[in-house]
């Protein structure tokens, strides 16, 4: 079976990590997806957070990294993927990621959600706090794969 991992990765964190490594196990293939989400700037191209999610997870062998300008669920759909997982930080995550199963459920029924719960050391770790972190020049190390801090630099240079 394969299962997509959406997401805007900008950057992966350590959080994204946990759910990818765990996702991987259930399934045969994950397609760990890159979203375009018009209420966000993102700070890193896709090319630049395709390679940082590769990078992060070539110790994975079933993961395939891609990029999508349309809806996850349509991607899903042409690609023969059975589920999508999601990943829940908190409850402030419960209605978003509510919204996004009824709108998936009813578009595809045929693809399931599943949620996987993050370990408690990622609860409070977003790609938005990581850039206001690097931002004030605060460490962000213990968030993210060391790849991102390599981006991040070459930003600033």
């Amino acid at each position: 079976m394969k299962y997509l991992y959406p997401g805007s990765f900008d950057p992966i964190t350590n959080g994204h990590l946990d759910i990818i490594e765990r996702a991987a196990k259930l399934c045969d293939t994950l397609y760990v997806v890159i979203g375009t989400n018009d209420a966000k700037q993102p700070y890193f191209t896709i090319a630049e957070r395709i390679q940082m999610i590769k990078h992060s997870t070539k110790h994975i062998k079933n993961v395939i990294v891609d990029s999508t300008p349309s809806l996850m669920v349509d991607y899903a759909l042409a690609n023969n993927i059975g589920a999508i997982i999601r990943g829940f930080r908190n409850t402030s995550d419960f209605e978003v990621e509510q919204e996004l199963f009824f709108f998936n459920n009813k578009l595809a029924p045929q693809i399931e959600t599943i949620i996987l719960y993050s370990k408690l050391a990622n609860t409070h770790i977003s790609s938005s706090n990581i850039k206001e972190l690097y931002k004030y020049n605060r460490e962000i190390k213990d968030f993210v794969p060391k790849i991102v801090l390599k981006y991040f630099e070459n930003k600033n240079n």
